[in-house]
């Protein structure tokens, strides 16, 4: 993997708030588009439970996105017809920006 770890962890994560904001969707489909996705610098089929989980977390502390799953085993964003990209955009380059500043911070 030639990106820094930070840079590339930022991308799997706005991946996945992507492809969970297009509308609910399972976990089998979201490893289906991450075996396919050019994000995938592990090359692998699917995204383990324990990361995913860590992702989902981290996409709710650091960008104040609420990811559910309903009955039916869809994940979703709570607030998807609230979400302004633009907005969120924003506030994602702010932070990358500080990060930068920062060269001891860890995600």
């Amino acid at each position: 993997m030639n990106k820094s770890s930070t840079s590339h962890l930022f991308e799997c994560y706005i991946w996945l708030v992507n492809t969970i904001a297009r509308g609910p969707i399972t976990r089998a489909e979201i490893d289906d588009k991450w075996a396919r996705s050019s994000v995938n610098d592990y090359k692998t089929d699917a995204i383990p439970e324990t990361t995913f989980h860590r992702w989902h977390n981290t996409v709710e502390l650091l960008f104040d996105i609420t990811i559910k799953c309903n009955s039916q085993g869809e994940y979703y964003i709570d607030e998807a017809k609230e979400l302004n990209f633009s907005e969120w955009r924003t506030r994602m380059v702010n932070l990358l920006a500080l990060i930068s500043f920062c060269p001891f911070y860890a995600v």
